[in-house]
């Protein structure tokens, strides 16, 4: 992991962006809904234009609105018992027949929001180098990035950086309660996404 360098003016800056806040009420909405009614229409349609879930990110010979059915009744499945990243992934990957991580994390930190969502803005960021495995690489040494990375951010989240930037998302959202019960780890990868 290099030496990270977000500066205070830096998230302040990020802090204020519009972007950063439209960002912030489309998850929001997202973890209120699914806390409520789980993957409801509303949360689904929500999810996917967040999350970009869309036809251009899916194999071109997947049926789009079959993939999303067969999604979300995983996720479904997963809020009523406990999953590895290693089961969801295998479970995604059966759907796309691909490699794909960032799918397979998305689900488990809609389940469980204090794990990282593989991303790679976030994974390419200099506080997180660690690379993409390759398209044909086995079901273990995915599973094994995936931790390295939530290793990395878990790490990561002790720093005194860190520290410095979920105490000014917590300060500049002070009267938000939505904002202020989103995660650490979320609160951090907003920031860190918004820094390139």
């Amino acid at each position: 992991m290099k030496k990270p360098e977000v500066e205070r003016d830096k998230i302040i800056e990020i802090l204020n962006c519009p972007k950063l806040e439209k960002g912030l009420n489309k998850y929001v909405k997202i973890k209120n809904e699914y806390e409520l009614n789980g993957p409801s229409n509303a949360f689904r349609e929500t999810y996917c234009s967040f999350y970009r879930l869309n036809k251009r990110s899916l194999p071109k010979d997947l049926d789009y609105n079959s993939f999303l059915k067969m999604y979300f009744d995983l996720l479904n499945e997963y809020q009523v018992k406990d999953a590895s990243f290693k089961e969801i992934f295998c479970r995604v990957k059966e759907l796309t027949k691909r490699n794909d991580i960032s799918f397979a994390s998305k689900l488990l930190h809609t389940l469980n929001n204090d794990y990282p969502i593989w991303d790679s803005v976030i994974r390419n960021n200099k506080n997180f180098d660690i690379k993409k495995p390759s398209a044909n690489a086995n079901i273990d040494k995915c599973v094994e990035m995936y931790n390295v990375y939530t290793s990395a951010f878990m790490d990561y989240l002790k720093t005194e950086e860190c520290k410095i930037i979920i105490s000014l998302f917590n300060e500049h959202f002070k009267d938000n309660n939505d904002y202020l019960s989103i995660s650490d780890t979320k609160k951090v990868d907003f920031v860190l996404w918004q820094n390139r």
